[in-house]
Parts: C-alpha cells; sequence; structure tokens
C-alpha cells in the first residue's frame, strides 16, 4: 500500500477515522428510525484540562487567525473581483493543487460545533458568503455554478468533494440555511460537467464523493444528492470487504492510503440512506481488516 504518495497540509489520523467508520453523521442529519450504528454528536466529548485540550484551543486559535481575505484570494481573482491587498497563502493553495478551503471552513464549523466558541462560526459564514459571490453565474464558459479556485483546477472531484462536506457542515452545524443554496449551484455544475469515468485506484479520489452527498440527502431530503451520490459508491472495492476479501490481495497495485480508508464512510453514510445490512457488513469488515492488517498512518 502506497503510504507517502502526497503530503495535505491537514493530515487525518487513521484511528479516528476508523472510529468514524460508525458515526459519520451528525444527528441532527439523521434520518432512519432505529438504525444499528448511531451517529455521535459533536458536543457529547468534553475535553478535560490536558493536553488534548491544549491542542484542541492551538488548532481553534490558529484557524480563527488565518487570513480570510488570504484564502479568498483565488477565487476573487478568477472571478475579477478585488483582492483587497491579500497576501498569497502560498504552496498547494495558492498553487491550487488539492485546494483545502472547503476543509478550513467545515473544520471551523466543526470546531464551533464542539466548542460553541461563536467567532468559529462568525468567520466561517463570513468566508461562505464572500465565496459564494464568485460562483460563476449564466453564461460562464466554465458553466455556471463553477466554483473552484482558478481555472484550471486540478482535482476537480476532489475539491468538489470537500465543498460539498464544508456547505453540509454550514448547515448542519452552523444553521446556515443560506449555504444549501449554494450546495446546489455547485452539485448542479458537477452533475453536468465532473468525469465519470472512475478509474479503479485513481489519485484523484473520485471515490470520496459519495459520503458527503449522501450526507447532503439526509440533511435536505433532496433526492438528487442522493442519485448523484449512487453514481460515486466505490463498489469493486467495497464488495471485497462484504465478502471478506483482502482487497490487496484481490486487485494488487499501488492504493492512496488514506482515501481507501475515508471511501468505506461512503458505504455509512450509503447504510444511514438505504438501511441496507450490506453497507454494515462493509464498514465492520473493513473496520477488523485495517485494525488488524494495517499500520496506523498519517497522512498520503
Amino acid at each position: 500500500m502506497r503510504l507517502n504518495s502526497r503530503s495535505f497540509i491537514y493530515q487525518i489520523k487513521l484511528p479516528v477515522i476508523c472510529l468514524l467508520l460508525l458515526s459519520a453523521m451528525s444527528v441532527k442529519a439523521q434520518r432512519i428510525a432505529n438504525p444499528v450504528i448511531a451517529p455521535m454528536p459533536q458536543n457529547t466529548v468534553q475535553l478535560l484540562p490536558g493536553r488534548l485540550l491544549n491542542q484542541l484551543n492551538e488548532v481553534k486559535t490558529f484557524y480563527l487567525g488565518i487570513n480570510s481575505d488570504a484564502m479568498l484570494k483565488g477565487f476573487r481573482l478568477r472571478r475579477g473581483m478585488p483582492t483587497k491587498g491579500a497576501p498569497d497563502m502560498g504552496g498547494w493553495y495558492t498553487n491550487d493543487i488539492f485546494n483545502p478551503f472547503g476543509q478550513m471552513v467545515s473544520g471551523l464549523y466543526r470546531l464551533y460545533a464542539a466548542t460553541g466558541d461563536i467567532a468559529c462560526k462568525n468567520k466561517a459564514d463570513q468566508l461562505i458568503a464572500e465565496w459564494a459571490l464568485t460562483i460563476d453565474g449564466p453564461g460562464s464558459t466554465r458553466g455556471e455554478g463553477y466554483f473552484y479556485y482558478t481555472n484550471n483546477t486540478a482535482a476537480k472531484h476532489y475539491v468538489y468533494d470537500k465543498m460539498v462536506g464544508a456547505l453540509v457542515d454550514a448547515y448542519v452545524f452552523g444553521g446556515n440555511t443560506g449555504a444549501l443554496i449554494h450546495l446546489s449551484k455547485i452539485t448542479d455544475w458537477a452533475i453536468a460537467r465532473l468525469d465519470r469515468s472512475r478509474p479503479y485506484g485513481e489519485g484523484g479520489e473520485w471515490y470520496t464523493l459519495s459520503e458527503n452527498l449522501y450526507r447532503a440527502n439526509i440533511s435536505t431530503h433532496d433526492i438528487k444528492y442522493k442519485t448523484f451520490g449512487q453514481v460515486w459508491e466505490y463498489t469493486e472495492y467495497w464488495n471485497y470487504f462484504k465478502n471478506n476479501v483482502d482487497p490487496l490481495t484481490a486487485h494488487p497495485g499501488p492504493y492512496h492510503a488514506y482515501s481507501h480508508l475515508n471511501t468505506v464512510s461512503g458505504a455509512g453514510a450509503a447504510y444511514l440512506v438505504k438501511n441496507d445490512p450490506a453497507y454494515k457488513t462493509i464498514l465492520i469488515n473493513c473496520y477488523n481488516y485495517f485494525k488488524d492488517k494495517q499500520n496506523y498512518v498519517t497522512g498520503g
């Protein structure tokens, strides 16, 4: 398994994701009566004084200190809007390589949900409002609803997925109803224009899209998100776990490590939407596989 294919600004801890496979949604977003697997609200864990609380507060302070105009600079440049003298963020952010704007907004809403610090919600709401002004309108050569950081963005599937997650979090955790309007616009663009070839193991991570689209369906009851979410189910890979087969034996080759765990969160979301026990089997067998046979890793 390829564990170092690229480095991300924000790394994801594998043990945490393993646990989150069984609690992928907010209770507010939950729709199925008496599910076997139930979500855990963001605010149900209280950190007592110590290292973890210190780290949480450091992360919150860091997020709140990021220059909002710098985060918005590329979006505004693409639309020919003033950038207010903002500096470049640098690195992959400025170069629009797997741009993490969506993750950063999502993080602010989740910090708000976990801590109750209104400053996190206020900053995230302001970022959403300003970013929404840069979404392409009717007549755009890129298509109405184009929302990326630059005209030539890399990893369209990846960035769309993270923006869907941010907008769902804005609504679920932040009560931002306007986010649903923006979610619908960018999803209409994606339905019309995202490549659906879905090559197995491809590094653009199309196979993570179903989770947030199913979350959008649960949160809004709009069938559009369920229908589009079904397009991105990673059926061939997930079925290895359903049948208790080692995917690395059945389908050898390089895999982007953590996204081949993240993708199974889509099966968790599908379970909440469809109540099909096959998805629960996938979750359980995947959890046991990674716990028993794989190393705990961070990053790509």
